[in-house]
């Protein structure tokens, strides 16, 4: 059995008996506690890994400029020529 539980047991068990007189907030700590901290570390790890797509994407973009032979600038004017194939490239 997890931790939390057996801990939420031996409290209600203590409060029910009388020898605890604590909040039933408190008593049921262990469970709502481990909650949270299971939320506290997905957020954590969801802004981790939208810092890290965020790095991924911007070293995507220029290697793919750098692929196509475009400076930063020309990479949002030049976009729509890249994806297509079949229209003649002109000099603008």
């Amino acid at each position: 059995m997890e931790i939390g539980i057996i801990l939420t047991i031996i409290f209600v068990v203590l409060r029910l008996t009388g020898v605890i007189h604590w909040s039933w907030w408190w008593v049921m700590a262990p469970l709502w506690i481990g909650a949270v901290i299971i939320g506290i570390m997905f957020v954590a790890a969801g802004i981790g890994m939208l810092f890290i797509m965020r790095r991924l994407r911007k070293r995507l973009r220029t290697l793919s400029q750098r692929w196509w032979g475009m400076s930063e600038e020309d990479g949002d004017s030049n976009k729509h020529r890249l994806l297509d194939k079949n229209r003649p490239r002109t000099n603008d």
